[in-house]
């Protein structure tokens, strides 16, 4: 077997191929993990972003399917705007209203049922036409008591005692 000397011309590239390769082994070790952690991070951040958009597109859905009965609400907490929508469907359907207060609101969690108190005069077809005018109503309103006595001054007419109602709730995040 012959031996090969190697020559001292040969040696620095040959250190320089073995330091070249040692600190590519080094960085690989040490570099390697860290951007693969840094890439699972990512990852992970890029997968939570696509939920929460799909959460927020489901919520736009949700939104844009009850603002239209949201609008049927009223829109302040108090009973102002009952009374007068109410004043306008009792002119419209001919009735003599002699007194109207609202009632106390009832608080729950969210908003509050809104209710006014209503005595007035008329005949039984201005009583139907009202009664027509609150249920056909944009405005979600409901009649929940209704007491009809005969009037003692004209038999054609009836004095009525009722109570309409209805909710405030506060607007949906990011809603009207």
């Amino acid at each position: 077997m012959a031996r090969t000397n190697l020559n001292f011309k040969q040696t620095p590239v040959l250190l320089t191929g073995v330091v070249v390769l040692a600190t590519a082994w080094i960085g690989l070790m040490l570099i390697l993990p860290s951007g693969l952690q840094r890439l699972r991070a990512a990852k992970m951040i890029l997968a939570e972003e696509q939920q929460k958009s799909q959460i927020l597109g489901q919520l736009e859905a949700e939104q844009a399917r009850v603002q239209p009965w949201q609008r049927r609400l009223s829109a302040g907490p108090n009973a102002e705007w009952l009374i007068t929508e109410t004043a306008r469907l009792a002119r419209e359907a001919g009735i003599r209203v002699t007194s109207m207060e609202p009632r106390t609101p009832i608080r729950f969690e969210g908003g509050s049922k809104l209710s006014v108190a209503l005595s007035a005069e008329c005949s039984y077809h201005e009583l139907g036409q009202f009664l027509s005018f609150v249920e056909s109503s944009m405005q979600l309103m409901m009649v929940e008591q209704v007491h009809i006595t005969p009037a003692a001054s004209d038999e054609s007419t009836t004095h009525v005692d009722l109570v309409l109602s209805s909710w405030q709730v506060a607007p949906m995040i990011g809603g009207t």
